[in-house]
């Protein structure tokens, strides 16, 4: 459960993690974030992240299209930037040169877009330390609006150039308007490691 300012302490639902002993046998925290639409939004973020305190991070959410959404891609951002990006997803290694983003994509560079009733369950790792280039991975499955089949499973695979803007935030982002709808989530843990 989080404390008071908002750092997992215990362990949340066997996806947390437990606080590590620190020097001089205090109990380190680290930080764990989770946020949920109560309303259809194109950005949801897990803001108030410390890279380089929390270490690498963890992270895992549900991205639910919104009725009515005809065509929209989906992409992570760090601090809510889409620059300095490398990826590559799928049967992109290689093939064709990496993507300048982190667009959810499929057998080559093209972004996989997606429709109103698709649900994309997804977790990942991220490094989160500045002095380097930072890696995220995440494993993306697909059920797909049509009879509720699952239809996909898609990896992307990236990098952050940056070497000094502090982690402060995650975003799974939507190029339409409203298109990530009530319910929708990310949960961000620090793993104190990194």
């Amino acid at each position: 459960m989080p404390n008071a300012n908002g750092f997992g302490t215990e362990q949340n639902g066997g996806f947390g993690q437990a606080p590590a002993a620190a020097p001089g046998g205090a109990t380190t925290s680290y930080r764990n974030v989770k946020t949920t639409l109560a309303a259809a939004a194109a950005d949801l973020a897990a803001t108030t992240l410390d890279g380089d305190a929390d270490g690498d991070y963890l992270f895992k959410g549900k991205l639910i299209i919104a009725a009515g959404i005809v065509s929209t891609t989906i992409e992570f951002q760090p601090n809510a930037l889409t620059t300095n990006l490398l990826s590559v997803g799928d049967n992109t290694a290689n093939g064709p040169a990496p993507r300048t983003d982190w667009k959810f994509s499929t057998a080559g560079s093209s972004p996989r877009t997606f429709v109103g009733g698709d649900t994309l369950f997804f977790m990942g790792r991220m490094v989160s330390k500045t002095g380097n280039e930072r890696v995220i991975h995440v494993d993306i499955f697909w059920k797909s609006h049509s009879g509720g089949t699952f239809n996909a499973d898609i990896w992307l695979t990236g990098v952050w150039t940056d070497t000094t803007t502090k982690l402060t935030s995650i975003h799974a982002v939507s190029s339409a308007a409203a298109a990530l709808d009530v319910g929708s989530y990310i949960q961000v843990n620090g793993l104190g490691q990194g």
